[in-house]
């Protein structure tokens, strides 16, 4: 890893440090390490005051957990109805700048809502439960609901979370980004019909399953309905 990318984490790291100590559950940062998962993504390991070790996501995290000064734009009572197709032909940021931007809007200052087919899912290294979302058409996206324990106890977003989190382990069993043993878990198929609310976010390509072709995603989602 270069000198660089090794600044740019360790900043992006006490950034989600900072933004996670509003929560009386985290105690302290153990260690900075990259994602063992499917996908090779940079993570910060943490530790809670009950002593559970959760690993946590660095690149727009803020943004991803509503953490970030331009969160207060989103209006979470204003939803609006579309489709995964119509959310794959919006306009988005060049992906090999994304990372170092604050929030888009304002697509990413919206709050959507979708009717499609959850066909897989995966628990991530960053604690995410990954949604792979399909419509009749073949299109795709990703949803994704981060782990309560990785978002700031301000965001605004943390009750939604945590309901759409409990609503997803009730009807499902998530395994681990890794087995015991060290090898990672497959995507675990679904193939149900859901409605699916979340704030518009914009990722870039790092080989996500069910990646949109202009890497929207909804995330974080904040319900979930089986139908």
């Amino acid at each position: 890893m270069s000198l660089q990318k090794k600044l740019i984490i360790s900043l992006a790291s006490i950034s989600v440090v900072t933004m996670l100590s509003c929560s009386p559950k985290i105690n302290t940062i153990v260690n900075q390490e990259p994602d063992n998962g499917t996908e090779k993504e940079d993570v910060v390991k943490i530790t809670t005051v009950d002593n559970t070790t959760v690993r946590c996501g660095v690149e727009r995290w803020a943004v991803k957990t509503g953490t970030d000064p331009d969160a207060s734009k989103i209006n979470l009572k204003s939803i609006i109805p579309t489709t995964v197709e119509a959310l794959n032909n919006l306009s988005s940021p060049d992906p090999s700048t994304i990372k170092n931007f604050p929030r888009v809007s304002p697509t990413e200052t919206t709050v959507f809502t979708i009717d499609a087919t959850l066909t897989q899912f995966k628990g991530e290294g960053d604690s995410d439960y990954h949604l792979v979302l399909k419509d009749n058409k073949g299109n795709t996206m990703i949803g994704e609901i981060p782990s309560p324990d990785c978002v700031g106890f301000d965001s605004p977003f943390i009750r939604d979370i945590t309901s759409a989190r409990k609503a997803f382990a009730s009807k499902y069993n998530v395994l681990p980004a890794l087995a015991a043993d060290g090898t990672v878990n497959p995507f675990q198929d679904a193939n149900v019909p859901v409605r699916i609310t979340g704030v518009g976010f914009f990722d870039f390509p790092h080989g996500q399953n069910g990646l949109a072709k202009n890497a929207i995603e909804l995330h974080p989602v904040l319900s979930i309905i089986f139908k």
